[in-house]
């Protein structure tokens, strides 16, 4: 009994380690019924009202536009503007969704095996798996500007320690 619940787990783990890497076919067909690429393209769309987000809500970014001259804050929003429509410009184009996709494919090779990524296409292929996908931009886009907020506090609260500790070491004579 013993011998045969050992080979019977030594077969499963064995079969989880050997199991098949997904087919470049198989991601670009679960990419397709994900959609992705519209997803990416949203994505793009959204970086100048997230970035503004970020810029309203940063600390420094407040503190640096508390010291633009009045004369030359409507240059500042220029140039502020020019950055945001350069990088959505860029994150929309093919070469960059290129680059994107052939590094989620290859994360996905090494994260996925052939089987779950079979049924992930066959879910997301469904009616519900496709309405779960509708529902997930919008959630995504909805919950994104705290996210990022959180996470800029957060950040900003550690990095004022940090800042004061390098301080506090930089100041103090070496033994």
């Amino acid at each position: 009994m013993k011998k045969n619940l050992l080979a019977a787990v030594l077969s499963c783990v064995c079969a989880a380690a050997f199991a098949a890497p997904p087919t470049d076919a198989s991601l670009e067909k679960l990419m397709e019924v994900q959609h992705i690429d519209e997803m990416w393209k949203n994505m793009s769309a959204a970086i100048p009202d997230m970035a503004k987000r970020v810029i309203a809500d940063s600390g420094e970014m407040k503190a640096v536009l508390e010291r633009v001259p009045e004369s030359k804050k409507e240059r500042f929003a220029q140039i502020t503007e020019k950055f945001l429509r350069d990088t959505a410009a860029e994150t929309a184009s093919p070469a960059f969704q290129g680059r994107l996709k052939k590094y989620v494919m290859q994360e996905m090779k090494a994260t996925y095996t052939q089987e779950e990524v079979d049924a992930m296409t066959a879910f997301f292929g469904t009616p519900v798996g496709q309405s779960i996908l509708g529902k997930q931009v919008g959630f995504v886009k909805k919950i994104m500007p705290q996210v990022m907020k959180m996470t800029q506090e957060t950040t900003a609260r550690h990095a004022r320690a940090y800042i004061k500790e390098l301080e506090r070491l930089s100041a103090r004579p070496e033994k």
